[in-house]
């Protein structure tokens, strides 16, 4: 392997010493440069610059994933749903149902609260895109620990990268928290604009949490509210 890599190397260096000569070359004769078409100097320009990978490579790249222990044996996780390009994206805090149910939860009425949510927007869920700070569910729905944000936490900013939404929506405690890099509570942070990689976040409460506290619910309308004059002026 070691002399196979010096041969390749030295190969390598023989092939840029010759172009070397020969652009010293051509400058002795005069030439000053080279002409190139528009398409060439565009591919010049996006040289070195770092792309940012598409939700199916993420994807792929993650295969089966053992990065903490909610993963047990590798059982299928929940990457995320919606549209690839979505202007607005909602973060939860850990996915619901078992592991075969992970992408689709029956009759999970958090889910369907947050879809009423969406739809009061005037958008659907395949217009958004949703995922969750860990990819997968937590023992009898408990909050991720820090170890658990921190394993997926790469995940979810490669997702939000490849998206580019104008507006995060950050669900419960533990999504603005991990976002935001915050321990403030959600009532401190909900009813204005956050920063993520310069993309505007809005933390507001979770469904969750709604179903336990509906007073919270006008509260909540509020931040959808502002997401809406949000994404009318971005």
């Amino acid at each position: 392997m070691g002399s196979r890599f010096k041969a390749n190397a030295r190969t390598i260096s023989r092939t840029i010493e010759d172009i070397n000569n020969y652009f010293k070359y051509l400058s002795g004769i005069g030439n000053k440069g080279f002409d190139c078409s528009p398409r060439s100097l565009e591919l010049i320009q996006e040289w070195g610059k770092k792309r940012n990978k598409t939700l199916e490579e993420i994807r792929s790249h993650i295969g089966r994933c053992t990065r903490c222990g909610l993963s047990g044996k590798g059982t299928p996780l929940a990457f995320g749903k919606g549209h690839p390009k979505a202007r607005l994206m909602f973060v939860g805090d850990a996915p619901a149902g078992s592991p075969s149910e992970r992408d689709n939860p029956p009759e999970d009425p958090a889910a369907k609260l947050l879809t009423k949510i969406i739809q009061s927007l005037g958008l659907t869920p395949e217009s958004v895109y949703i995922c969750h700070i860990v990819k997968c569910p937590t023992p009898d729905g408990r909050p991720p620990l820090p170890e658990e944000i921190g394993a997926c936490f790469p995940i979810l900013k490669q997702q939000i990268q490849a998206i580019n939404p104008d507006i995060i929506c950050a669900l419960g405690p533990a999504a603005a928290g991990a976002l935001l890099n915050t321990k403030a509570p959600v009532s401190h942070l909900r009813g204005k604009f956050h920063d993520f990689l310069g993309i505007r976040v809005m933390p507001t409460y979770h469904p969750t949490h709604l179903l336990t506290n509906p007073e919270k619910k006008r509260d909540v309308w509020e931040d959808m509210k502002k997401i809406m004059r949000g994404l009318d002026t971005a």
